[in-house]
This record gives structure tokens, C-alpha cells and sequence, in this order.
């Protein structure tokens, strides 16, 4: 059941303000941040003199004295330094579309799938939209606050044994008719195929993972939210929510093709489950620093 999902690291602050539950963060594209006044007026690269050019200077080849804060606005608003900020907020069953899509744009080893689908709705079907639908279950999304946009999210569960249970019950049924698997529906390919036969028989966590930890995760993040520490954040809104519940660990699988998302984990402090099949990493909360 478990989709062998890719992370990336990201970055950011919290917003000591925010309402429970949300988390500010902010990201500079470029020198955003004012320098202070002295750096100003004496820093070649904004303006001022160089001495070892000050012999080559002529009038109006440079800004002589402090930048105005009407200048440093206009320079400010250049698209290389361009304030982003994000908004870490619960996920609701309203976001499911987007959470669909988000999933499909990560769902090739954290490359987009798109192109591998007839059915594009599939892969969410399985590894993101039940998780805000079928309990037990937990989620927080990224928002872009200047669109609005959801840019990546982290679903899971605290409890994926009755998660499994549950899920047989009250998602797979109604899709099972909709997507039959003899024949299957016109068109398929062999993505399509292979979300189907899922549909039809689930993947269920290997008991050597269980046995180390009940909760589990899936996380993605669309490019633009790749790299700069928000996947850290939001595995910290996991464990956050899980410690509330009384977890003490979670896990996650990955697809074994991602040395990257290998590397991410181990260095935060997930540590290998050596299982029967696919590749699992298990963060124990003593561990965890972020």
C-alpha cells in the first residue's frame, strides 16, 4: 500500500502568530534582505567605490553614498529577488484534487508521471486522496501564500494496520467497480494497469516494519518547493502531531531507484528496515533534531 514516494530538503522560518497548527515560512530569491546602511554605502558590489578601481571611476558610473530605501524597494522588486512565502496548514478532504495532482507530478520516482497515464486520477486514487478521507488519518499541506496554490503536502496515518482495514472497506469497494481489472477500461496502459490491480489488491506494510513502528507517511513536494528545507518542515508537522498521539516513530518506503531520497532520510536520522520486499526508513522521535 505503501507508494515509494521521493523527498527533497527545503527550507524556511516559523511565524510565531500563525494560528495552531500553521507555520510561517519564508524563502529570498537573491539579496531580498536590506543590508544595513554602513554595508550599503561602503560595499562595491552596491554602489560605492571600489579602491582599486576608485582611479577608473567616472561620474555616474556608479551609486555614490547610502542606497534610498526607494531604490533598495525597486531593487527589491526584481524578479531574481523575489519575497516567497508559505504557509504550513492541516490538510482538509477539500484538498483531494489538488493532492491528486501533486501525486501524479511526483509519482515517477519524484519525476512527474503524467505521460503514463490514461487514467491520470489513478495514482491519487491510491497513495494520496484516502488519506484525508479514511481514518485514522493525518495530513499538512504547503501553501504558496501569494497564489494560493498547494505546492506539496505530508498524508499519513498513526495506525496503518486499521488504516489497511479500513481502507478495504470504505475506499476500494466503490473504485473497484468503477475500474474493473476484467477487462480492464479502455485505454489502459500499463500504469493504469498496475494503479488498478492496487485497486484490486492492495499493498499492506511488511510485518518487519510494523513490528518498529504503526505510523506511517507519504510526502511530495512539486519543484518549486524542492530544496530549500520544507520537507524537513513538514516531516517536523508529522512528528509533532504523532507525539501528541502518543507515537513515538514513524516510517516511510521509497522507491529504491532514488539514491537522493535514501540520502535525505539517512542524514535526518531515519534508519534502513531491512524487510522482504521494498525498501523501508523508520525515524525513532528521540532522534529527531529539526
Amino acid at each position: 500500500m505503501l507508494r515509494r514516494s521521493i523527498v527533497r530538503q527545503f527550507g524556511g522560518i516559523s511565524h510565531p502568530r500563525q494560528p495552531p497548527g500553521f507555520i510561517r515560512l519564508l524563502t529570498l530569491e537573491g539579496s531580498q534582505r536590506r543590508p544595513p546602511i554602513d554595508f550599503i554605502s561602503k560595499s562595491p558590489s552596491l554602489g560605492s567605490k571600489s579602491p582599486s578601481s576608485s582611479s577608473n571611476h567616472k561620474p555616474g558610473d556608479e551609486h555614490e553614498g547610502p542606497i534610498s530605501d526607494a531604490e533598495w524597494e525597486l531593487r527589491a522588486a526584481s524578479p531574481l529577488r523575489k519575497i516567497m512565502t508559505y504557509t504550513v496548514r492541516p490538510a482538509t478532504p477539500a484538498d483531494r484534487p489538488i493532492l491528486s495532482r501533486i501525486c501524479l507530478l511526483t509519482g515517477d520516482a519524484g519525476q512527474s508521471a503524467e505521460g503514463q497515464y490514461h487514467y491520470p486520477e489513478l495514482l491519487g486514487l491510491v497513495y494520496a486522496e484516502p488519506y484525508v478521507v479514511v481514518s485514522p488519518w493525518f495530513g499538512f499541506v504547503l501553501v504558496d501564500d501569494e497564489s494560493g496554490d498547494v505546492v506539496g503536502y505530508i498524508l499519513g496515518t498513526p495506525d496503518t494496520r486499521e488504516f489497511e482495514r479500513n481502507i478495504e472497506k470504505e475506499w476500494y469497494n466503490g473504485l473497484r467497480e468503477k475500474y474493473t481489472k476484467d477487462p480492464y477500461p479502455q485505454g489502459s496502459t500499463d500504469a493504469d494497469k498496475y494503479a488498478i490491480n492496487l485497486i484490486h489488491k492492495p499493498d499492506t506494510a511488511p510485518e518487519e516494519v510494523i513490528s518498529v513502528s504503526q505510523a506511517h507517511i507519504h510526502i511530495d513536494l512539486l519543484p518549486v518547493a524542492q530544496g530549500k528545507g520544507w520537507g524537513t518542515k513538514l516531516i517536523g508537522k508529522a512528528v509533532e502531531y504523532l507525539k501528541e498521539q502518543g507515537s513515538g516513530s514513524l516510517f516511510v518506503g521509497i522507491d529504491s531507484r532514488n539514491a537522493g531520497a535514501r540520502s535525505f532520510y539517512l542524514a535526518i536520522g531515519f534508519e534502513g528496515v531491512t524487510t522482504s520486499h521494498g525498501e523501508y526508513f523508520r525515524l525513532g522521535f528521540e532522534k529527531w533534531r529539526y
